[in-house]
């Protein structure tokens, strides 16, 4: 039985016992594997379960079972389990030997033993002088450091040369500097948002309500002690889950406290430019920490942060400009592929976790990334048995973190998605929020030079990364492939999968010509023909005799990776912007770039002097600068009616209906923020159906949201409009609008404010006429912008 310290061992050569801390970290380890393995089995029952009642399983028998055939496995045929292969410690005889089948369930028995008094058998380890506990001295084992030549880090030892660790501290070190500079950028591309920080919000988008709500809304759940994942303020008097909303939760945890000095609008431009730097400074320490180029780097960090995807974005969307831990977890967990540390991993899995309470959309991309990462890492390592081994391991270990900081949300999350499908979208509308193959080199539309801003096209449209940075990226890639072979994979994964279930050209599918190369057929065929002698000088004829036609005539669709993916992974369902995964594409450019014009400055240095060298990086950052610039930035004014304040200032908790109602309205929930009574419908990213319950079952509020849309309704009682003599409703549905009027009083409704300055303007008159003419409600509030009824 080995008896040696850590230094005498090390010496000699021979075992040395693993330390305590390390042997709890293994167990720890393997505790986040084993809930990670079992998320993913109830995970693929519930996907795979036929519909309709079933009988739960027993998770806890299922759990147990699967625990311990991993641990018996782990010891008895490998001598560790993946947490101790991360950790590298092992478990051997004390005698020598190699360890069986039968010492490994001798030693889970020793383990039941241990843990029965208070697990006392297995502190034991702190005290004994090698180290055993119970179930050690049970087995006759013994845990030694894995420190053989053979069982370094596999990514690094296959592969000659090897790719150097990122420096994960020298960024930081050096990160003031580029910190105040993405502050002052933010300033300067959100210009003039902090001349009116109280008065105007940045971007013009309706959205942009619903994150002011969001930033409201958690405030007032802590103030109030509700609960944060589900409201009733919303859909009163129902309470819905808010799983599956847009809830940036960073950003209402940072907005508690500033909202104690600022005021709502306030509060929310500052984090939305805090929110821009702070992605620019995480691209920044990415960049950075492969490269070591801390000045290019810094051109890195704008080439993201203030790119047109995220410039786009923030005019209503401050969640998908939170991509802040989005490169973090990259480089984390490049970072832990190379070196094979599992503390990195964790870390890795921390900033996962992170990405998911900004965006759920930042998980999947995480995940993507992780995934591209890996492959290349295995590549470049030759596949090695050990390699897929580690690369699995960690993969687990940052899974296992990143579920557990998320846990809080994927409980209810998941409740949301085995009850419900309304989160499922069409084909269709995923098609339309998808990438064309041209937005990747079309200029940014927000651009200050394209005034004014062009009407209803989708922020999913402004995807390019810019001329100029991906200019820098092909020569980065050509100077350093190897190096930035895992970013580039990034990149190009990124940009496919952006392109949705199937190829789009300017705005169709692709052209017959791109058709028939894709699929090598005839062009507008689609036939799956191999490209043979006779097609080729057909198809040579064909583009000689009518170049236009061959080029821009729409061919059959092509079908695109997204699509098979969302096939093989139902979960995936909810997933209607695929466009948006170009942000894994501007994070690997901007990468490659920073290469780039690194590279080129080296030679320009060589060529002409280093003084002289400095104006064409200079040039070439203004040309990334300009290619985003979007001033001055499109805002929108926070003043309301005076109505709502005089709301804030009644006493009681009891509600308002805005009119007229239906989707779209997204207003409300901004005026709900200054005046803190209770709606009856708000605009959320994914409403659960039985948020409609009760306006479903009230007549009048039925009434109020079919005539959203001026529509003579026959089904809901409507026979005429606002425009046509004589009565809007029929006696039934009037009937039903009465009594819908008792139960709006039951809930202590008190007002109906109609707005007249809605569009169209038609849904506003149909309101004041059935309210007004047929119930013949009381008017306390008439103005050019509200007309507002009494209840009570």
């Amino acid at each position: 039985m080995p008896e040696t310290d850590h230094a005498s061992g090390a010496c000699s050569g021979q075992p040395v016992l693993a330390p305590p801390w390390r042997r709890l970290a293994a167990s720890a380890t393997d505790a986040l594997i084993l809930l990670l393995l079992n998320l993913c089995v109830v995970g693929v029952w519930l996907l795979l379960r036929p519909p309709g009642p079933q009988e739960e399983p027993d998770w806890g028998i299922g759990a147990l079972i699967l625990g311990w055939a991993y641990t018996w496995i782990g010891w008895g045929v490998f001598g560790k389990t993946l947490g101790k292969h991360l950790w590298r410690i092992r478990i051997v005889p004390a005698s020598g030997g190699r360890m069986t089948l039968a010492r490994g369930a001798l030693r889970c028995i020793g383990y039941l033993v241990a843990c029965l008094p208070a697990r006392l058998g297995l502190a034991a380890i702190l005290w004994d002088a090698n180290r055993q506990g119970w179930h050690d001295r049970i087995a006759g084992t013994v845990v030694i450091r894995d420190t053989g030549p053979g069982l370094t880090s596999p990514l690094r030892r296959s592969v000659a040369p090897p790719l150097p660790a990122p420096d994960l501290l020298g960024p930081l070190r050096r990160g003031a500097l580029p910190a105040l500079l993405y502050i002052a950028l933010a300033l300067l591309m959100t210009f003039p948002v902090v001349l009116h920080l109280n008065t105007r919000r940045a971007g013009n988008v309706a959205d942009s309500n619903v994150f002011v709500w969001d930033l409201w809304l958690f405030d007032h759940a802590l103030r109030s002690g509700r609960p944060l994942t589900s409201t009733d303020l919303g859909y009163y008097p129902e309470t819905v889950s808010l799983a599956y909303h847009t809830m940036n939760w960073v950003a209402c945890a940072v907005a508690v406290p500033l909202l104690r000095v600022l005021s709502l609008t306030a509060t929310y431009n500052v984090i939305l430019v805090l929110t821009l730097a702070a992605g620019a400074f995480a691209m920044y320490w990415l960049a950075a920490a492969v490269t070591r180029c801390h000045w290019s780097s810094v051109v890195a960090g704008f080439a993201f942060g203030f790119s047109s995807y995220m410039m786009a974005h923030a005019l209503g969307h401050l969640n998908l400009i939170s991509a802040q831990f989005l490169p973090v977890t990259c480089l984390l967990f490049c970072s832990a592929l190379i070196t094979g540390r599992p503390t990195q991993a964790l870390a890795g899995g921390v900033a996962l976790g992170l990405c998911g309470l900004c965006d759920w959309y930042y998980v999947v991309f995480g995940m993507i990334a992780m995934v591209c990462l890996a492959v290349v890492a295995l590549v470049q390592s030759r596949l090695s048995p050990a390699a897929l081994l580690r690369t699995g391991a960690l993969g687990l270990l940052s899974g296992g973190t990143a579920a557990l900081v998320l846990l809080p949300l994927l409980v209810p999350a998941q409740r949301e998605r085995g009850r419900a499908s309304y989160m499922n979208v069409n084909l269709g509308l995923t098609t339309t929020f998808s990438a064309d193959v041209l937005d990747l080199v079309r200029p940014s539309r927000l651009h200050s030079l394209r005034r004014p801003l062009p009407e209803q096209i989708p922020m999913e449209k402004y995807v390019t990364p810019g001329l100029a940075v991906m200019a820098l990226a092909v020569v980065g890639l050509r100077r350093q492939r190897r190096l930035l072979a895992p970013w580039a994979a990034v990149a190009l994964c990124g940009w496919v999968l952006a392109c949705g279930p199937s190829l789009q050209v300017g705005g169709t599918p692709g052209p017959s010509a791109l058709t028939g190369i894709l699929l090598g057929g005839p062009p507008g065929t689609g036939l799956d023909l191999p490209l043979s002698g006779a097609f080729a000088s057909h198809y040579c004829v064909g583009v000689i005799a009518h170049p236009q036609r061959a080029l821009t005539q729409p061919g059959p669709s092509v079908v695109m990776p997204f699509y098979w993916l969302t096939q093989a992974l139902p979960v995936l369902g909810p997933f209607k912007a695929p466009a948006r995964l170009a942000v894994l594409a501007i994070m690997g450019l901007g990468l490659c770039a920073s290469v780039g014009l690194s590279s080129l400055h080296d030679r320009w240095v060589a060529d002409r002097g280093r003084k002289a060298a400095w104006a064409a990086p200079a040039a070439l950052c203004a040309v990334i600068l300009f290619e985003s610039l979007a001033v001055p930035y499109p805002t929108t004014t926070t003043k309301v009616h005076w109505f709502y304040h005089w709301l804030a200032r009644s006493p009681g908790d009891f509600a308002i209906v805005e009119a007229p109602m239906g989707p779209g309205f997204s207003a409300y929930q901004a005026y709900q923020t200054v005046h803190h009574k209770r709606l009856f419908e708000v605009h959320l990213a994914r409403t659960p159906p039985e948020a409609f319950a009760f306006i479903e079952g009230n007549g009048l509020l039925r009434c109020l949201r079919v005539g959203s849309d001026a529509s003579g309704d026959q089904q809901n009682g409507l026979q005429g409009s606002w425009e046509h003599p004589g009565p809007l409703l029929t006696p039934e549905a009037r009937g039903a609008a009465e009594q819908g009027l008792r139960q709006l009083r039951r809930v202590d409704a008190r007002f109906i404010v109609v707005h007249k300055s809605v569009a169209p303007l038609e849904s506003a008159r149909f309101c004041l006429t059935l309210l007004a003419d047929e119930l013949h409600l009381p008017i306390v509030v008439d103005d050019d912008e509200l007309t507002v009824f009494a209840l009570k």
